[in-house]
């Protein structure tokens, strides 16, 4: 070492240990350097220059000038900002605010809010202002705003968290539930009611069309039929003429739309309710029978045939005895093509012991379609005339007769309306029957309400669904017992049945017993 650089360090360390005792430097020209604080964490050191000895500063004349020393600031400045900047946007303004601005919000508000909601109102503000930050609450914006500002402002600058959360939000939500409720409600309601009253109604009315009538027949010589044929087709006719009467009773009683049942059922009721049986046995055929309105069972069996005829159904005479006697009856082939025997003169009530009945409430159907089997219990065939297949089930039968049940129905409900009758009850079913006791007490009270002290009541009961006089037994006492307290006096009872069709012990009567009970006031 020289001598030189020896000397220089000496100086030094004397100036070192100057400093150190006294705690300030006479600087040349009579001034003190005083050094008020060391350097600290804070990297700042003040300097005052002052005119007084060192250790008595001049008030009013000092200049503070604040320097960051050379070494320090730099190597903070390099190494803070560029270590933290990766983890903390704090620290690093250049790079997070910089470089950041084009994916998030926060430094370029215009190209996210306007560019984004247009796209996906949804999807692109959930990601925008939560991805940024913290990569976590990417998909959901709801929770994005509440957790973002936790963490963010703490480390992040007030103008990232300021633009992220203000522009953001506020247009997300204002665009997603514009379009989603205003395209939903519109089409649901509209289409629904309009669909399902329109197909409702259409069906309803279609079970009952109006009865298409055939043709009025119009006489004239050469009268062909409803079916096209003339008088000669037919085996039983002797002239047009007969034919011609015969297609307008089938144009008065039947129509296009009836089923085969009931064009077949129709033609027995006219014969029933019309033609009387010929006790003096001297009329046989159509001609006589049409003009004086009787027959023995001749007349019958063949009108059936040629009637049938003229509705395209295959009907048949067979001849043979009926409980031992000279007889002839028919068969019907129907819709399953099979055999079926009807008997029009012995429905006929002025036949073999059964009742007169005067009122019209007497067509029965004991021999209406029934089996092979059970026709021959009294009819005997001859051989004459044979059918094939014969039918083995009463289906058609039973059915007849729940449609003869259905138009008496209508013709009591017509008579109690044109009579006024006015406490009455048609009871056909079941539960018609069941709740008949409580419908007539109801009678009672609003006859008693009325101010009345009698009542007279009125039940047509379908034949076979209960026994008149039992019923009326089970009844009475009630009835009475409800008159008594309605009417607030003694009562006295009187009650009575009739019913059409209930002799020479026949099997399908069809018809209803008239239950008469009047209740009156002592």
């Amino acid at each position: 070492m020289s001598k030189k650089r020896i000397r220089l360090l000496a100086l030094t360390l004397a100036v070192f240990l100057a400093v150190s005792f006294s705690g300030c430097i006479k600087m040349p020209g009579g001034n003190d350097l005083i050094i008020n604080n060391p350097p600290s964490d804070n990297i700042v050191t003040d300097i005052a220059v002052t005119g007084a000895a060192c250790g008595t500063p001049t008030p009013g004349a000092t200049t503070i000038v604040t320097i960051a020393p050379t070494d320090l600031p730099t190597v903070a400045l390099t190494d803070a900002p560029t270590v933290t900047l990766t983890d903390e946007p704090t620290v690093a303004p250049t790079d997070a605010p910089t470089a950041t601005p084009t994916k998030a919000p926060a430094a370029t508000p215009t190209d996210v809010p306007t560019a984004t909601p247009t796209k996906a109102p949804t999807a692109t503000p959930t990601k925008a202002p939560t991805a940024t930050p913290t990569k976590a609450p990417t998909a959901t914006p709801t929770k994005a705003p509440t957790a973002t500002p936790t963490k963010a402002p703490t480390a992040t600058p007030t103008k990232a968290p300021t633009a992220t959360p203000t522009k953001a939000p506020t247009k997300a939500p204002t665009a997603t539930p514009t379009k989603a409720p205003t395209a939903t409600p519109t089409q649901a309601p509209t289409a629904t009611p309009t669909q399902a009253p329109t197909a409702t109604p259409t069906q309803a009315p279609t079970p009952t069309p109006t009865p298409e009538k055939w043709p009025e027949p119009v006489y004239k010589t050469g009268y062909k039929g409803l079916t096209g044929k003339s008088y000669t087709e037919y085996e039983y006719l002797s002239s047009d003429r007969d034919l011609f009467e015969i297609d307008h009773i089938l144009w008065e009683v039947t129509n296009k739309n009836m089923s085969t049942l009931e064009k077949v059922k129709a033609v027995h009721d006219w014969l029933v309710l019309n033609i009387r049986y010929d006790t003096a046995y001297e009329i046989y055929d159509i001609a006589p029978m049409l003009a004086q309105r009787r027959a023995v069972c001749d007349g019958y069996s063949k009108f059936y045939v040629v009637a049938l005829g003229e509705l395209g159904i295959d009907c048949r005479r067979i001849t043979g005895t009926g409980k031992g006697e000279s007889h002839a009856w028919n068969a019907v082939k129907m819709d399953d093509g099979k055999w079926y025997y009807v008997d029009n003169t012995w429905d006929d009530p002025l036949v073999n012991g059964h009742s007169n009945y005067p009122d019209g409430y007497n067509l029965m159907y004991e021999y209406f379609l029934v089996t092979q089997s059970r026709i021959s219990e009294d009819h005997t065939s001859d051989g004459r005339t044979t059918v094939s297949p014969n039918g083995t089930s009463l289906d058609y039968h039973y059915e007849a007769i729940e449609l003869r049940y259905a138009e008496l129905r209508e013709q009591l409900l017509q008579k109690i309306s044109d009579e006024n009758i006015k406490y009455a009850h048609v009871v056909s079913t079941q539960s018609e029957l069941d709740s008949l006791e409580s419908a007539l007490i109801q009678d009672i009270r609003t006859e008693a309400a009325s101010g009345g002290k009698s009542i007279e009541l009125t039940v047509y009961l379908k034949y076979g669904l209960a026994d008149a006089s039992e019923l009326i037994n089970s009844l009475l006492s009630d009835l009475v017992k409800e008159g008594a307290n309605a009417f607030k006096t003694g009562v006295s009872a009187n009650a009575s049945w009739s019913a059409m069709g209930t002799g020479g012990g026949v099997r399908d009567v069809v018809t209803y017993y008239t239950i008469t009970i009047t209740i009156s006031g002592s």
